[in-house]
């Protein structure tokens, strides 16, 4: 049966701010109450904000089945993220059955001591980042090996992903193949290349200061006797459980030249889970049977394994069944960012807003606290960058600041909190992967934390701000060059 086209299908008008306003808190106190005081599952929690979204577009007279679209319409555009994790939980159980893992492992233990561990995470991690240009990609391939070595050195597992995240991050930021730098300045209608320049203003600083912070942390960590002779024992112990060499690497060399030659993120990850799954078969001897099922239920390592089991991200590990858990989570939370749009409730803050917004000292704050605001509303950094650049270019067009100021903005309030927030897509993946929760590793995101406080200096003062030479495209004429 075909609706009724009188009944109205369509997205509600802005929302009265007061409106707007009860409807965020709403969602928000649901998640609070249901996350601190029942201490409930945070799928659930998300569920339940999505269904207390849904009556605020309701109440303002947009169909039901209008809400469900629009909701599942924002699901569909951030389907890929999903479709990673679960690409990625299968290739982190098949990378530790093809021996790939332990491989990896290995040879940290033999090139990284301890007090370098951390400076030497942030810069691998940057090169990956740069090279695959997506830093999901990093943290599951690099990062991962690199847990085991930091678990295996004593290094705290919240310090080393602290360290992992900020590199992948940073390098994801200033890569030409990453997906959000180069949406950002597509949609702001700045150019790829100035774009990428003008982010080093605030990112390189940022990690350089993140690199110092991590280097001086590492000086406290033991490069005696005793941490060579742990070494010595580990390395030891993966030899007798795997086959290590170079037919393990062959996985996440494949895994690379895909994402190097620009092939999407998910087959090329599906495809390195595949690889790792025939190395573990017909190189280390596990059976299909078992290969197949740790790929979805999780690779559990024997007992006879005994201490270095933990190294492998600590028992079970991986699985594509857990990653479709946590994208259950981003799922939800793109769910409730669709419900809001149709009531209405984005377009209204951002209106209420509007005619503040007149000076660069005001504009760039703004759009790094809006930013954030999507961030945490969406749950997808994709999400965040595009809503915020596509809502705001034409204020940035009216004041008359460079279209690259813009997207600048989007990316470091938009890509460098996403690991910050729990129900993020980024802080989902990144804690699944590395196996810390994000609270562990919270505290250690300096790179995060700095990159949108410079921004918001340079704003606050102007610095590196940039105008166009003539605010008002219909005004060039009264303004020869």
């Amino acid at each position: 049966m075909q609706p009724n086209e009188t009944e109205q299908e369509r997205v509600a008008g802005p929302a009265g701010i007061g409106y707007a306003l009860l409807a965020l808190a709403t969602v928000v106190a649901v998640l609070v109450l249901g996350l601190v005081v029942a201490d409930a599952p945070l799928p659930l929690m998300m569920a339940a904000g999505f269904l207390t979204a849904i009556p605020f577009a309701v109440a303002r007279g947009v169909a039901y089945d209008e809400v469900e679209r629009i909701s599942l319409d924002m699901v569909r555009r951030g389907l890929q993220p999903v479709l990673i994790f679960v690409a990625v939980g299968a290739l982190i159980s098949s990378w530790i059955l093809s021996g790939t893992v332990p491989t990896m492992i290995d040879l940290g233990l033999r090139i990284i001591t301890p007090s370098l561990f951390l400076p030497t995470a942030i810069i691998l991690c940057t090169l990956a980042s740069l090279v695959n240009g997506t830093n999901f990609g990093t943290v599951a391939t690099v990062g991962l090996a690199l847990m085991g070595v930091a678990s295996a050195l004593d290094v705290p597992a919240g310090v080393a992903a602290g360290a992992i995240i900020c590199g992948a991050v940073f390098g994801d930021k200033m890569s030409p193949l990453s997906d959000t730098t180069v949406m950002a300045p597509a949609l702001a209608g700045a150019g790829l290349i100035p774009h990428i320049r003008h982010m080093m203003w605030t990112t390189v600083p940022a990690i350089l200061v993140t690199t110092a912070i991590f280097t001086v942390m590492g000086l406290g960590y033991d490069d005696g006797d005793g941490a060579t002779q742990q070494v010595e024992e580990v390395s030891a112990a993966l030899g007798e459980a795997f086959s290590l060499g170079l037919i393990p690497l062959l996985p996440p060399l494949l895994v690379v030249a895909l994402l190097v030659t620009r092939r999407p993120a998910f087959p090329s990850i599906a495809l390195g889970a595949v690889a790792g799954a025939v190395v573990a078969v017909l190189y280390q001897g596990a059976g299909l049977t078992q290969t197949l099922e740790a790929m979805w239920n999780g690779y559990t390592p024997p007992e006879s394994m005994g201490e270095i089991a933990g190294l492998l991200s600590g028992g079970e590990t991986g699985g594509a069944l857990k990653m479709l858990g946590l994208a259950s989570i981003v799922v939800f939370a793109l769910g409730i960012a669709g419900a809001l749009q149709a009531a209405g409730v984005l377009q209204a803050l951002l209106d209420a807003l509007t005619p503040r917004l007149d000076t660069p000292r005001r504009l760039v704050p703004a759009t790094l606290g809006i930013t954030f605001v999507l961030n945490l509303i969406g749950g997808a950094v994709n999400f965040a960058v595009a809503m915020g650049t596509t809502l705001l270019r034409p204020i940035y067009e009216r004041v008359g600041v460079e279209a690259k100021n813009l997207s600048r903005a989007t990316e470091d309030a938009g890509t460098t909190t996403g690991p910050m927030i729990p129900w993020n897509a980024t802080a989902v993946f990144s804690a699944g992967a590395l196996g810390v929760s994000v609270s562990t590793y919270l505290p250690y995101l300096y790179f995060c934390f700095l990159t949108p406080l410079i921004s918001l200096f340079y704003g606050l003062t102007g610095f590196t701000i940039t105008r166009r030479r003539h605010p008002y495209p219909e005004n060039r004429a009264a303004h020869p060059s």
